[in-house]
């Protein structure tokens, strides 16, 4: 299940996020932040972001113009993706704390050239 966030949705869902990565993900909970701002900044419509049983989960899907993308966490990776249009497409770009905000930055405005 999924749903349409507004701004303090985002944030709860940041907030359970980054909580989230302090005790299962350590090496992203910095990246995070930095994934939230490029979101914001690159976003062309709806934020969607992936309930489980009522409660945020660590999926959140964006549009840039009027392509679909998707952050998830990667369990075996411990990297958060940058999927193509679901969380089941193609891997784009592998985030964690050894990235830098360049490399998100960079990352972002690549997809936003090939929308």
């Amino acid at each position: 299940m999924a749903k349409n966030i507004d701004i303090y949705d985002i944030g709860e869902y940041f907030r359970g996020v980054v909580e989230r990565a302090e005790h299962h993900a350590k090496p992203t909970t910095n990246t995070v932040y930095f994934l939230l701002g490029a979101v914001l900044q690159f976003s062309k419509g709806n934020i969607i972001i992936r309930t489980y049983k009522g409660e945020t989960a660590n999926v959140v899907w964006f549009y840039v113009d009027k392509r679909r993308y998707c952050l998830a966490y990667n369990h075996k990776s411990k990297k958060i993706e940058l999927r193509n249009n679901s969380h089941r497409g193609k891997c784009l770009y592998e985030y964690d704390d050894s990235v830098s905000l360049d490399y998100i930055r960079k990352s972002f405005t690549l997809i936003q050239n090939m929308s």
